[in-house]
C-alpha cells in the first residue's frame, strides 16, 4: 500500500524561530512541527502493518529538497518535490489542488498531512485536498491503529476538553494530524549526511497534466489578509503626588483618581442608586413627577 507523507518547509532561519526549530534540534530543518507528526503516525502504521511504502512529498523550489530528505533519514521510502513558477506554495487551495492530482496520477491509499502549517495556520489544505478527491477526511487526529480486516484504520482522534474519540476510517483517506502523544525521534547527523545525495523526484505541472491555469484561478482562493492592530496598554506611571494606596486604586478602578476624590461615589448599592437618580434628575433625564414612593418617604421605582 502506498502512503503519502505532505511535508512543508516553514521559516528561513531570519525570522523569529518556529516551534519545530526550538528545543533540542539543532540539526532540524525547518519543518513545520505537524508534518513531523504526521511522519512520526505513517511509520508508526507501516510498524504495525508491513508492506507499506511511504513517500514523502514536498512542494516548493530546491532549497525544500532537505525536507523530503530528513523524512528519508527518518524512515521513508521515496522523496518527491513538485514545483513550477506558477505555484504559489502559500496559497492552501492550490496546494491541495495539486496534492490530490498528484494522488491520483502516482495512486495511493492514504495521505498522512499536519492539520496546519506553522505559518499560515489556515488548515485549510487537508480538507481540500479530501473534498478534490472524494476521500474519506479526519483531522485532529492522534493516534492510528490498522484495522483487523485491511480496508481502512482506527484513528484516535482529540477533541474540546481533552475529550478522545476512536474513529473507523475507511481507505482512500486524507488524515490530519495534530499532536502524537509519544512525539517524535530525532534524527542523528551522521543519517542526515548519508541522505544527502539521495535523489528526490522531480515532477512538474507538465508531468501532472496539469495547465496553468488551474493553479492561478482556483475554486476558492484568499483575496486579502492583515494583522490585527496592535492592543494598546495602559501602563500607570508613578507620580511623586501619588501614594502607593492612591496608584494601586487607579489600577484597580482605571480612573486618574485618588482614593479620597470627591469626584468617586461610594456607598451602598442602594445608596449609589440613589445618587444616580439624583443626577438623572439634575440633568433632566428623569421627571421627578413619573417616581413613586414607598410608605417611607423611599423611591419604589420610574
Amino acid at each position: 500500500m502506498r502512503v503519502f507523507v505532505c511535508m512543508k518547509q516553514v521559516g528561513d532561519g531570519e525570522g523569529p524561530p518556529t516551534l519545530a526549530e526550538t528545543s533540542a534540534r539543532a540539526y532540524l530543518p525547518c519543518v513545520s512541527l505537524y508534518d513531523l507528526y504526521a511522519l512520526e503516525e505513517a511509520l508508526d502504521l507501516r510498524e504495525k502493518q508491513p508492506g507499506i511504502e511511504i513517500t514523502a512529498l514536498t512542494i516548493g523550489p530546491e532549497d525544500c529538497d532537505q525536507v523530503v530528505r530528513y523524512a528519508m533519514a527518518r524512515g521513508a521510502d521515496h522523496a518527491v518535490r513538485i514545483w513550477h513558477d506558477s505555484i504559489n506554495p502559500d496559497d492552501p487551495f492550490a496546494i491541495g489542488m495539486i496534492v490530490a492530482l498528484f494522488a491520483r496520477f502516482l495512486g495511493c491509499s492514504l495521505i498522512f498531512c499536519g492539520i496546519m502549517s506553522e505559518d499560515l495556520r489556515s488548515a485549510i489544505m487537508p480538507s481540500f485536498a479530501a473534498e478534490r478527491l472524494g476521500w474519506n477526511w479526519l483531522n485532529m487526529v492522534i493516534d492510528i491503529e490498522p484495522a483487523e480486516n485491511g480496508s481502512g484504520v482506527r484513528v484516535i482522534q482529540k477533541r474540546e476538553k481533552g475529550k478522545r474519540v476512536e474513529t473507523f476510517c475507511g481507505f482512500p483517506a486524507v488524515l490530519a494530524c495534530c499532536h502524537k502523544s509519544d512525539g517524535f525521534d530525532y534524527v542523528s547527523l551522521h543519517r542526515r549526511l548519508r541522505m544527502q545525495n539521495k535523489p528526490v523526484r522531480l515532477y512538474g505541472i507538465d508531468d501532472l497534466e496539469m495547465e496553468t491555469l488551474d493553479l492561478t484561478d482556483p475554486p476558492m482562493k484568499i483575496l486579502k489578509s492583515r494583522n490585527p492592530k496592535p492592543r494598546t496598554k495602559r501602563t500607570p506611571i508613578a507620580l511623586e503626588a501619588l501614594s502607593g494606596e492612591d496608584l494601586m486604586w487607579g489600577m484597580i478602578t482605571g480612573s486618574g483618581g485618588t482614593k479620597d476624590d470627591d469626584q468617586i461615589s461610594r456607598g451602598s448599592p442602594n445608596e449609589l442608586a440613589g445618587k444616580i437618580l439624583d443626577l438623572l434628575i439634575e440633568e433632566g433625564a428623569v421627571d421627578k413627577s413619573q417616581l413613586a414612593f414607598d410608605n417611607t418617604g423611599g423611591r419604589e421605582d420610574l
